[in-house]
C-alpha cells in the first residue's frame, strides 16, 4: 500500500486482460475502476489463433489431397483413409501428455514441438513413395496436431483471461475455421499448377517459417498470480492444483466427458457424410458443397457469438443453449429436402456446433480451476478420439447395411439431447472458484 499525507490509498492494480478490478480508496470504500488492459494477453490470443491456423492443416489437408495422391501412387481410398487410425492412436497418447505439460508451464515448448512435427510431416509427405511411409508420417502428423492444437491454447488463455475469456477462446478458434475455409481451395489450386508433392512442401514451409516463429516470439505464460488488494470475500482465489484422481472421481468429470463424447460423435458423422447425404436425397452437388462451405463459414460467427454470451451469462446455461441448438439442427438434417429446412440446418449447425466446442474449454476452467484445464481437457481427449472415429463409421455402416443415414442421425439426435440434459447436473468443484485479479508482474 502507498501512504501519503492524505491517508492510505490502494496502489493501482493491473487487471488481467479484459478485467475490471476493484481498488480501495481512502474515505470511499470500494468502487469499480476501469484499469489499463494488459494488451500482452491479446498478443497471446493472436499467437494461439496462428497455432490453430497451423493445426487446421493437419485436419483439412487430406480432403483435397486424396484423389491426387491415390491416383499417383496406386493406392485404394480405403488404404488412404485408414491413415486416420494412426493419427487417432498417437493423439490419444500425445494430447493428455501435452495437457499436463501445459498446466506445468511448458506451453510454448509444447506448441513449438507440435508445430515442428507438423511441418516435418508435411515435408516428408512430399517425399513418400510407399504405404508404410505414409502411415508412419501420419503418426508424426498426429503428434504435431496433438501438441499444437486447441488444448494447450485453451489452457493458456484460461490462465490469461477471466472476464473476456469467452471472446479470447472464440478468437483463438477462428484460426481453425479460417484454415478450413481457405486451405482446400488453395491446396487444390497448387496441386493443379505444380502437383501434390509441391503442395505438401509449401505447407511445410508455411508451418516452419510462420507458425514456429510466432510461437517462439509471442506465446508466453500469464504473469504469476498475486493477491489483489481486495477483501477475500470479494473475489476468492483459485490458485491450487486439483489432483487428477480427485477429478476423475467426481461426477462432474464424467458428465463433461459424456457431453464431449456425444457432441464429437455427432459432429464427425455429419461433417464426413453431409455432402454425400445431401446429394443422396436429391440436392445438386454444387448446392451441397455450397451449403457445406456456408456451414463452415458460420462457424466463425458462432465462436464469437457464444464466446461473447459466455462472458455475460451463465457459462453452463450458454452451453446448454448451444447443445439445444445443435440438437434441433440434427433433427432438421433429416428433413433437408423440405423447403426451408436446409438453410435452417446450415445456420443452426454452423453456429451451435462450434459454440459447444468453444464453451467446453470454458466450462472445464470453471469447474476444475484455471490451473487444471490442460490436464482435464487432455484426459477428455481419450473419449473424443474414439467418438470422432466412431461417429463417421456409424453413419457409414447405417448407409451400407440399412440403405439410409437416417437411423444413425436419429441416434445422433438422441446423443445431443442426453448431452443437453447432462449439462444441467454439472457443478463446480471446491477448488474451482473464480480467479483473483492478477497484479502487474
Amino acid at each position: 500500500m502507498e501512504i501519503n499525507n492524505d491517508g492510505v490509498r490502494a496502489r493501482p492494480v493491473v487487471a488481467a486482460a479484459g478485467r475490471i478490478a476493484r481498488t480501495p480508496e481512502y474515505g470511499k470504500g470500494f468502487r469499480v475502476r476501469s484499469l489499463r488492459v494488459d494488451r500482452s494477453g491479446w498478443w497471446v490470443v493472436a499467437g494461439c489463433f496462428t497455432c490453430l491456423l497451423g493445426e487446421s492443416i493437419g485436419t483439412y489437408v487430406f480432403t483435397p489431397m486424396l484423389k491426387p495422391v491415390v491416383g499417383d501412387l496406386g493406392w485404394t481410398r480405403t488404404e488412404f483413409t485408414f491413415s486416420g487410425l494412426w493419427v487417432s492412436l498417437v493423439m490419444m497418447i500425445a494430447v493428455p501428455l501435452a495437457g499436463v505439460l501445459t498446466d506445468r508451464g511448458w506451453t510454448r515448448s509444447v506448441l513449438a514441438f507440435g508445430a515442428l512435427c507438423l511441418g516435418a510431416s508435411m515435408y516428408l509427405f512430399s517425399r513418400m513413395h510407399s504405404l508404410g511411409e505414409f502411415y508412419g508420417i501420419t503418426a508424426l502428423m498426429g503428434l504435431g496436431i496433438g501438441c499444437s492444437g486447441g488444448i494447450p491454447g485453451t489452457a493458456l488463455l484460461t490462465r490469461w483471461f477471466d472476464a473476456r475469456r469467452g471472446i479470447a477462446l472464440g478468437v483463438m478458434g477462428l484460426g481453425h475455421n479460417l484454415g478450413g475455409l481457405l486451405l482446400p481451395p488453395l491446396v487444390t489450386w497448387i496441386v493443379g499448377a505444380q502437383g501434390w508433392r509441391a503442395a505438401f512442401q509449401y505447407l511445410a514451409y508455411f508451418v516452419w517459417l510462420l507458425i514456429v516463429p510466432v510461437i517462439l516470439l509471442v506465446i508466453r505464460e500469464a504473469p504469476a498470480r498475486r493477491r489483489a488488494e481486495t477483501p477475500a470475500a470479494e473475489d476468492p482465489v483459485a490458485s491450487e492444483r486439483l489432483r487428477l484422481g480427485d477429478g476423475l472421481r467426481s461426477a462432474t468429470f464424467w458428465l463433461l466427458s459424456a457431453v464431449s463424447f456425444f457432441h464429437i460423435f455427432y459432429f464427425s458423422g455429419v461433417i464426413v457424410h453431409f455432402v454425400a447425404f445431401a446429394t443422396d436425397v436429391g440436392l445438386a452437388p454444387e448446392a451441397a458443397a455450397t451449403a457445406f462451405g456456408t456451414l463452415l463459414g458460420l462457424g466463425i460467427a458462432g465462436r464469437l457469438v457464444f464466446g461473447w454470451a459466455a462472458d455475460r451469462f451463465s457459462r453452463r446455461g450458454t452451453m446448454a443453449f448451444a447443445l439445444l441448438v445443435t440438437t434441433v439442427a440434427s433433427l432438421l438434417l433429416q428433413r433437408i429436402r423440405s423447403p426451408g429446412f436446409l438453410p435452417a440446418f446450415v445456420v443452426l449447425q454452423g453456429l451451435g456446433a462450434v459454440g459447444v466446442q468453444t464453451l467446453l474449454g470454458l466450462l472445464v476452467g470453471e469447474v476444475f480451476g484455471p490451473l487444471n484445464v490442460g490436464t482435464f481437457l487432455g484426459v477428455m481427449m481419450l473419449f473424443q478420439v474414439p467418438a470422432g472415429v466412431g461417429g463417421a463409421i456409424l453413419a457409414a455402416e447405417s448407409f451400407d447395411h440399412l440403405g439410409s443415414y437416417l437411423p444413425a442421425f436419429w441416434l445422433f439426435s438422441a446423443g445431443n439431447l442426453i448431452a443437453t440434459l447432462a449439462i444441467a447436473a454439472v457443478r463446480p468443484l471446491p477448488l474451482a472458484e473464480p480467479e483473483r485479479v492478477r497484479a502487474a508482474s
